[in-house]
């Protein structure tokens, strides 16, 4: 998988990209960078999706609760979590063809 550049100097954890999408990237300027994770096989026992702030990592059970937790905490708007949503669907779309 290529990273542009704006997205690999935020990049500041381990990603396993044979598992994970690379959802989103959140950079504040004054702020920890927030790296959003997504399973590309959501159907296995052991998949979840991640959010990562440097090398601290949070687990969720669904992508809902996931964007759920960012938008109540301030990390997104609601708008934002919709377009996730749909851009999740839409790689899974492009992942399984």
């Amino acid at each position: 998988m290529t990273i542009s550049k704006r997205l690999e100097k935020h990049l500041r954890c381990e990603v396993d990209f044979g598992e994970f999408f690379l959802l989103d990237v959140i950079a504040g300027k004054h702020k920890p960078t927030i790296v959003l994770l997504a399973p590309r096989k959501p159907e296995t026992a052991n998949a979840f999706f991640g959010m990562k702030i440097k090398d601290n990592g949070q687990w969720y059970g669904s992508l809902e609760h996931l964007l759920g937790t960012c938008v109540n905490v301030g990390y997104m708007s609601k708008l934002r979590a919709k377009l996730l949503t749909r851009r999740y669907k839409a790689m899974r779309a492009r992942d399984a063809a």
